[in-house]
């Protein structure tokens, strides 16, 4: 199992966005958050798991997976698995 590395870009994003979730629904934000950790957690033993990103080309080293309206954009290292940003669906990633 590789080691899942949070980037202070990644930590931050998801700070926003819970706070933003909690200010409207508590409860709903912690359910989120759990299923966001699960879903890196399955990172680290599958790091292969995500897609390409559209807007890098074909590229094997940076990926991404989609959790609900979010897509959490990582890099597949030796041991490590690094989380570089967790942006909604609906801002756009530039590199």
């Amino acid at each position: 199992m590789r080691k899942i590395i949070w980037s202070h870009a990644a930590f931050c994003d998801l700070q926003t966005t819970f706070q933003f979730f909690s200010s409207d629904n508590p409860r709903h934000a912690h359910e989120w958050l759990e299923h966001l950790f699960g879903q890196v957690e399955r990172l680290g033993r599958f790091p292969q798991i995500g897609r390409q990103i559209p807007e890098l080309g074909k590229t094997l080293k940076y990926r991404q997976i989609v959790v609900g309206d979010y897509r959490i954009f990582h890099e597949v290292k030796d041991k490590e698995v690094f989380i570089f940003r967790i942006l909604h669906s609906r801002q756009i990633f530039e590199a």
